[in-house]
């Protein structure tokens, strides 16, 4: 989608990233992480989320307890954002019928009643980008396990 762009690898903490940017260069981070360290006003532009895809589950906290451990799962359950959970169930739903690692060009991001998805080859060659509406409740499963067949398939022949 953008070809005027060459993505490197740029590893490190915040403070690090910007120390290494080369004069004239750029760093696609995510906004909250600039709003956290109170560094909004380097954001020179957003980029779209039907272009730019997230890691599944991106930006969320997960956290996980014994099953029997009924009091910190109250805890936990009072501070649980139906919305987020959800949406990042959604989102698992279409990696999972993928059957990927974490490794693999895969995206997808659901958005209060979208789901956008991408999926590509190993060496980008071939790209997969759909935005599909969401219903809402269970169906929304179903939903993102077929959108993920479809890019399989379309990935995998060719297609795109």
């Amino acid at each position: 989608a953008r070809p005027d762009l060459q993505f490197v690898e740029l590893r490190g903490n915040i403070d690090t990233r910007l120390t290494k940017l080369p004069p004239g260069g750029a760093l696609v981070m995510a906004v909250a992480a600039l709003e956290i360290v109170g560094l909004t006003e380097r954001i020179a532009d957003v980029l779209p989320v039907e272009q730019f895809v997230p890691a599944v589950g991106q930006g969320c906290v997960a956290v996980e307890c014994r099953a029997d451990d009924l009091v910190t799962r109250d805890a936990l359950e009072a501070i649980d954002d139906p919305t987020t959970h959800h949406a990042v169930r959604v989102e698992r739903a279409y990696l999972g019928q993928l059957g990927a690692g974490c490794s693999m060009p895969i995206g997808a991001h659901a958005d209060g009643d979208v789901l956008h998805t991408f999926l590509a080859s190993d060496d980008l060659s071939r790209v997969h980008r759909e935005t599909v509406p969401l219903v809402g409740g269970r169906g929304d499963h179903e939903i993102a396990v077929r959108a993920a067949q479809v890019a399989l398939a379309a990935v995998d022949d060719g297609t795109v």
